[in-house]
């Protein structure tokens, strides 16, 4: 009811008191009596159904506070916690008794913590909304990620009002769990993809490295073939040229294996493959490059070693090429052994051994 309309009928209680005294005008007096009478009912009625609607509000508020899929929490000044949902105690995994009181800050993880203190000091500070991200800490070190803000409360909305006069806050929590793992996934993908590039670039300068290697000795002894008359010797040069272009299709096999390699596309065929063959077309290949670096290059095959083994035969080829390569360039005196022999501790799976 308007204040200065009750400091009205209130005077006007007083006259019309003042001439029921004095028996003046006492019929134009009840009947005035009876307006202020019904105006006062009136204006009752609209107090009880004003009231009625703020309960009804407050009551609404309150579930919607208590129910909300996301986390409510009123805080005060200092980072007590005075009111909070379902949903921040399901974040955190603790029941009521602990959460109630307890410094907001207990529940989040330490390396966030100096960020809630700065966020609710900007808000304090500015009167303003401000927006934050955190990770709480629950039972268990159970880490959730949330994304929220933090605002001002003009007052207290809920009936159980503390006797503590302080500033309130309103942190809205919402979990972020699945869009932080997908920001990790992508930052793995990112430096594997980084990763990736750079050992791509490595092996494509080693490559042309390598491939230039055979070709000058495919060109080198193709001159030398051309200028020469006799035959054996002829023979003798095509023959490494044939080696130096076995090693050059090696090399190419690697680079077509990457890309295979990246689209997941690489596979082994099972066919029989004369090993001793390969073992000795390898020697043969590499007894030039050894020769030129004063090396030995030794093969020892054992007599139990089998003629025929079930496997890819160009991808063996290729791995002992490499092998042989790798230990000629690094191998400054000395000799390079290819030894093959049964295995020491032969299993079914591991029966030989080169």
């Amino acid at each position: 009811m308007d204040e200065n309309r009750l400091k009205y009928l209130k005077e006007r209680a007083n006259q019309l008191l003042q001439a029921f005294k004095h028996s003046t005008g006492v019929d134009k007096a009840l009947d005035e009596l009876q307006v202020y009478h019904v105006e006062l009912e009136l204006q009752n009625d609209e107090l009880i159904n004003a009231q009625a609607d703020l309960a009804r509000s407050r009551d609404s508020f309150r579930d919607l506070f208590m129910t909300a899929p996301v986390g409510f929490l009123i805080i005060t000044g200092n980072g007590l916690i005075c009111k909070f949902n379902l949903t921040f105690a399901a974040m955190v995994g603790d029941d009521a008794a602990k959460i109630s009181w307890a410094p907001f800050s207990s529940f989040i993880e330490k390396n966030y913590q100096s960020n809630f203190f700065a966020f609710l000091n900007e808000t304090i500070a500015s009167h303003h909304p401000h927006t934050f991200s955190l990770a709480l800490l629950g039972r268990k070190n159970k880490i959730t990620y949330v994304k929220g803000d933090c605002r001002p409360l003009a007052s207290y909305p809920f009936e159980d009002k503390p006797e503590r006069v302080e500033p309130y806050f309103l942190l809205t929590l919402t979990e972020i769990n699945d869009l932080v793992e997908t920001q990790k996934l992508l930052e793995e993908e990112r430096m594997q993809s980084s990763e990736s590039a750079r050992l791509k670039t490595d092996f494509l300068a080693r490559m042309s490295h390598e491939i230039r290697t055979p070709m000058n000795g495919i060109i080198g002894m193709t001159d030398l073939a051309l200028d020469t008359e006799n035959q054996e010797e002829k023979n003798s040069y095509l023959e490494t040229v044939r080696r130096a272009g076995t090693h050059l299709l090696s090399i190419l096999n690697d680079i077509l294996d990457l890309s295979k390699l990246e689209e997941s596309n690489l596979s082994l065929r099972q066919e029989t493959v004369w090993i001793r063959k390969i073992i000795l077309d390898v020697e043969k290949t590499f007894f030039q490059p050894t020769a030129q670096k004063d090396l030995k290059l030794i093969v020892s095959i054992s007599d139990d070693f089998p003629e025929i083994l079930i496997g890819d035969g160009r991808r063996l080829q290729q791995i002992l090429n490499n092998l042989i390569s790798n230990a000629i360039k690094f191998t400054e005196s000395g000799f390079v052994k290819i030894e093959a022999k049964r295995s020491d501790v032969a299993t079914p799976e591991l029966p030989n051994k080169i």
